[in-house]
C-alpha cells in the first residue's frame, strides 16, 4: 500500500500538493470514527476538497503538529 503511506505522509507534513497528486479528481471519501469521534456527515467532494479537509482534520487532531493519532 504504498500510496496509503505517501497520502498519510503528506497529510502529516502539511505537503498539500502532495496529497493532490496521489488523489483521484473526483474522489469521496467515506469516514467512520469508530465510536470515538463523529465521522463526516457531508462527504467532501473532489481531490482539492478532500485535500484541504485531511489537512485541517490532521492538525486538530494532534494540536497542530501535523502528526495525525491512530486511534486503533
Amino acid at each position: 500500500m504504498p500510496h496509503r503511506r505517501s497520502a498519510r505522509a503528506a497529510v502529516e507534513t502539511s505537503d498539500l500538493q502532495g496529497l493532490l497528486d496521489l488523489l483521484a479528481p473526483d474522489v469521496v471519501p467515506w469516514t467512520d470514527g469508530g465510536g470515538i469521534v463523529q465521522s463526516a456527515l457531508v462527504p467532501a467532494v473532489g481531490a482539492d476538497e478532500v485535500a484541504h479537509a485531511s489537512s485541517r482534520i490532521a492538525a486538530g487532531r494532534c494540536g497542530g503538529s501535523g502528526r495525525a493519532k491512530n486511534y486503533s
